[in-house]
């Protein structure tokens, strides 16, 4: 381990000098890491998802857009989708409880396998949902945020998300977070966006920000998505000065740690994970740095 890697947490050595002389910069991961995911926001996505499964299987047509599905919706409530087609998405999707033997690793790669769709269909049929009404502004991120802006101006903050750009769009306006304090033009400047991806978004021409389905080589855990983060951060010979953080061991914390870089799981009661901190709530970031 380089001797600049300055980590306290409760699986990392002792720091030899404060955190916030080390980093550099923070990427953050976005659905169920800035905000705590809730029934409400499952639910909400899930209504989707089965609305374009359905689509896709029997009428391909009204599915051809993914950003079209909800205004198309033939069940207009989770309560109205039929149970047979719940099933159906369910059992195609492997849990390592409920259904270990299943097709797919996640909802995502369904629509890619069973209807030939890319990467990016689920993550944009998703992105048409209003956070507005079930992800309530959140005045301690809004408050941490802008502590850590002015103690800390050189530590620079970016995104990447399984989702899509215009997920993140919606998911800031709801928290009331400035997503221009995130957006970073070496992304665009390295990884502009690809075509087949982006076709049909607002953001095709340019201008994501951060790293996406549009711009992203393999979506996480693919550790090729954390290599990104390291040559956007310019830190490729220097890994441990980036911190990634998130709400997912698995796809959060064991890649990026694999190849050098600081992680924070968010969220989470364990006491000890693979990350280098574990932390109850997503508001703990300040104090680590002020240690």
């Amino acid at each position: 381990m380089s001797e600049r890697k300055l980590i306290s947490g409760p699986n990392a050595p002792i720091a030899k000098s404060p955190l916030r002389d080390v980093i550099k910069h923070v990427f953050w991961d976005v659905d169920g890491t800035l905000f705590r995911k809730t029934s409400a926001v499952d639910n909400a996505q899930l209504l989707l998802l089965y609305n374009a499964f359905y689509m896709c299987r029997h009428m391909p047509e009204r599915a051809q857009n993914p950003f079209d599905v909800h205004k198309n919706l033939v069940f207009p409530t989770l309560e109205s989708v039929p149970q047979e087609v719940k099933d159906e998405l369910n059992a195609l999707e492997a849990h390592k409880d409920r259904n270990p033997n299943g097709k797919y690793k996640s909802r995502g790669a369904i629509f890619v396998g069973e209807f030939g769709k890319d990467q990016a269909y689920s993550p944009k049929v998703i992105s048409t949902m209003d956070y507005g009404p079930i992800l309530p502004r959140d005045e301690r991120l809004i408050a941490m945020f802008k502590l850590l802006m002015e103690r800390y101006p050189h530590i620079r903050h970016s995104l990447m998300s399984n989702d899509v750009r215009e997920s993140t769009d919606s998911v800031f306006l709801a928290l009331g977070l400035d997503i221009s304090q995130f957006l970073n033009a070496r992304v665009d400047e390295l990884f502009p966006p690809n075509l087949n991806m982006a076709r049909g978004s607002k953001y095709a021409a340019g201008g994501v920000g951060m790293l996406c389905p549009y711009n992203l080589r393999a979506r996480k855990p693919s550790k090729d998505a954390f290599r990104q983060i390291l040559e956007v951060a310019g830190m490729e010979s220097e890994p441990e000065r980036v911190i990634h953080i998130g709400d997912s061991e698995i796809k959060d914390v064991i890649p990026p740690k694999e190849l050098g870089m600081t992680t924070v799981l968010v969220w989470t009661n364990k006491a000890e994970s693979s990350a280098d901190f574990n932390m109850r709530e997503v508001y703990g970031l300040l104090e680590l740095f002020e240690r």
